[in-house]
């Protein structure tokens, strides 16, 4: 029941083709691709996401965080306190349940990618990857998660 002239915000994790496409059907939303946040024709805003730094989009709700190494300027979502807990939108920080012996070939930055990877996995309770369906994050007793997964 929203219309594009509704929308008020448009996240792509990243500028890859098969994320980021029909941009311009959001005439109204501050649009985010990587680590560029735009409003309108050409007005670039400032913020911390290429220093580290999240961007709260509502806060307490919906936060950025940087999320590099599939791509330099790779971002994902966080929905906070949904009813299955802190949800990462990851794009291809995860390309989908089970991809340990995949992204690393796809990945611009390994080792940043990793680091990544067990930085979502410690905020998250469930992630939507970039290709497939969303997975249940296991907590490990005295770690702050694995990239083990459950079946839903």
């Amino acid at each position: 029941g929203v219309t594009p002239e509704q929308v008020t915000h448009v996240v792509v994790t990243h500028g890859h083709s098969d994320h980021a496409g029909n941009l311009n059907l959001f005439p109204r939303a501050t649009l985010l691709v990587g680590f560029d946040l735009s409003r309108g024709r050409g007005l670039y805003l400032p913020q911390g996401l290429a220093s580290g730094a999240p961007l709260e989009l509502h806060p307490g709700h919906l936060r950025v965080i940087p999320t590099p190494g599939h791509t330099r300027a790779h971002v994902a979502l966080l929905a906070l306190g949904t009813r299955l807990g802190t949800v990462a939108v990851a794009g291809d920080t995860f390309e989908r349940r089970g991809d340990a012996e995949e992204w690393g070939a796809l990945s611009e930055d390994p080792r940043r990618q990793r680091r990544s990877r067990g930085r979502v996995v410690a905020l998250a309770n469930v992630i939507v990857p970039g290709h497939g369906e969303p997975f249940r994050v296991v907590k490990e007793w005295g770690d702050g998660g694995s990239e083990e997964e459950e079946e839903e």
